[in-house]
């Protein structure tokens, strides 16, 4: 009896490779693995291949696995934080984090762009992306509308992002942006940057989120531009605009203290647990809803599911967020100067 012939991975046909490695590289969600698509990058050529044109048909968010030091940092190192980091990084979601002391400068998103963009094609389907715990620049934040020239959302939360490296992003003209969340950002002037993002043809939102001193409003007391301010998602529009661009809680939210409130449209619970910040859409409006503030407004939400309309899915059963602005990689910048948002725009 003949011995059968062994099979090599790399002579299967084009189509049944894609398929297998589809469950290696992309969740079931769109979300690409990014450590695991190095890792099937290095094996051999036709793996490369095959995982690019998966990439370019598939991958609709990419997330960028975070960089943590577990001995060497100190918010990291706790044990309960540790935990926490830990049921996070295989799910993407690394925006809490702090960020790597060997990045201080945002040099290694420059070198992952500049490494991608030289198979740019494979990223051409990607509507989100999210950074991990690094720091964007103006440079990398510049070189997002040709990477990625079909992105939909996006989340700028870095202390390297100054006014002018947002109006490079918008002098770029990202043809498909329709939301943007200013997290954080140190230097950075509300004014012209809300009004340069808005003033793109197809984006409909932009978000300031600033840290909450004393439970204060997010809305930025130095802004004074012309877009308006949405009373029940937070996010800045443009008057006339009838986009349904609003992501909010219709519900009520009651209930018997924080641990054990809902609301009642969604069941989403207290910010600070498993939220985002609505289930549904609807047209901006600069009334107030019925609960008096916004859904994010006490507790910092999970940056990656801003967007999101709340499900139970999105959040396993052993989820562990880092719930207080304390365990963030905010934290981590305390000793960078106050913010700059004070000083008038340029």
């Amino acid at each position: 009896m003949s011995n059968p012939k062994q099979a090599s991975w790399a002579s299967l046909p084009d189509p049944l490779l894609q398929h297998c490695l589809s469950f290696l590289l992309i969740e079931p969600n769109g979300v690409v693995r990014s450590a695991d698509l190095v890792n099937v990058c290095r094996v051999c050529s036709s793996w490369d291949q095959a995982a690019g044109r998966l990439l370019a048909a598939q991958a609709r968010t990419i997330c960028i696995r975070p960089l943590v030091d577990f001995d060497l940092d100190p918010v990291a190192s706790h044990p309960r934080i540790a935990r926490a980091i830990a049921s996070l990084l295989p799910l993407g979601l690394g925006s809490c984090v702090p960020p790597p002391a060997q990045d201080s400068f945002g040099a290694a998103l420059e070198n992952f762009f500049a490494a991608m963009l030289r198979k740019q094609e494979r990223y051409e389907g990607v509507r989100q992306v999210h950074f991990g715990n690094y720091e964007l620049t103006d440079a990398s934040l510049a070189l997002i509308p040709r990477l990625f020239p079909n992105l939909r959302t996006l989340v700028i939360d870095s202390y390297l992002v100054t006014t002018d490296g947002i109006r490079a992003f918008c002098d770029a003209r990202p043809a498909q942006l329709q939301a943007v969340a200013l997290n954080q950002l140190k230097q950075v002037h509300p004014t012209p940057a809300v009004d340069s993002l808005l003033a793109l043809p197809t984006v409909q939102t932009v978000f300031w989120i600033q840290q909450r001193i004393h439970a204060e409003s997010f809305t930025p007391r130095a802004y004074n531009g012309r877009a308006q301010h949405c009373g029940a998602c937070g996010g800045f529009f443009l008057p006339g605009s009838g986009d349904t661009a609003c992501l909010m809680h219709p519900g009520v939210y009651s209930g018997y203290g924080s641990s054990c409130s809902s609301y009642a449209c969604c069941g989403s619970a207290e910010p600070g647990y498993i939220y985002t910040p609505g289930c549904t859409f609807r047209p901006h409006s600069t009334e107030t809803g019925r609960r008096g503030r916004l859904a994010w407004e006490f507790r910092g939400p999970v940056m990656e599911f801003f967007f999101e309309p709340f499900r139970r899915h999105l959040f396993p059963r052993d989820f562990g967020w880092l719930r207080c602005t304390r365990e963030t990689r905010h934290e981590a910048r305390s000793r960078i100067p106050p913010a700059l948002a004070e000083l008038p725009p340029k």
